[in-house]
């Protein structure tokens, strides 16, 4: 199984359907980007359009396509750090790990983190422990810092991720679940040509 093909399965991997599995495994095969309108019509065509349950899985799909196109220039020993371990975080940590890269998850719960570890993750940083869990990153790195970071935080929390992640690389800012406004350190944010960019989901 190539890793096209790898990242397709653990996409489809959580509860979606072999008519969604199928759509997203075709698109990647042929090289085009993911479709979202028609992966939503198809989780909406196998769960119902008003079906809440159905609606509570897309929301995580939904960003984890978004996440996943941040994601595909992502190179063999590269490394990835994941916020939390919900649905887009899973996601791209299992689409990070399908392409060879390095994933680090964060989270306030040992436990949790032990779960993300038997999926393939390879570190796990407990927040709540280690408050400064940015410096744990870069222990973990040698100092550099992640490649990619995705942010599913924001608030106060995002300059922690500049810190944590390398200098040129890259923060994908996906939600905002501790707050919506920050007030970020310019200065580590310049020297580090760190890139935020922005996803809705």
């Amino acid at each position: 199984m190539n890793k096209t093909m790898l990242a397709s399965a653990l996409l489809c991997g959580s509860a979606l359907a072999m008519t969604g599995c199928q759509t997203v495994e075709s698109q990647m095969q042929t090289g085009n980007p993911l479709n979202q309108p028609v992966l939503k019509s198809t989780i909406n065509a196998v769960t119902g359009d008003k079906n809440e349950v159905g609606q509570m899985f897309l929301r995580p799909v939904d960003g984890g396509v978004q996440v996943y196109g941040k994601l595909m220039n992502l190179q063999p020993g590269q490394t990835v750090l994941v916020q939390g371990t919900g649905g887009v975080s899973i996601f791209a940590a299992q689409i990070a790990i399908a392409h060879g890269a390095r994933v680090i998850a964060t989270s306030s719960s040992d436990a949790n983190l032990d779960k993300v570890k038997a999926l393939g993750v390879s570190d796990g940083v407990n927040y709540r422990t280690h408050p400064d869990w940015e410096k744990e990153v870069l222990k973990l790195t040698g100092g550099k810092g992640v490649d990619i970071t995705i942010d599913v935080a924001g608030g106060e929390g995002l300059n922690k991720s500049v810190l944590a992640t390398k200098a040129a690389g890259v923060i994908a800012q996906v939600g905002f679940l501790t707050d919506q406004t920050t007030q970020l350190q310019l200065m580590p944010l310049i020297f580090r040509q760190t890139t935020i960019r922005g996803i809705a989901v």
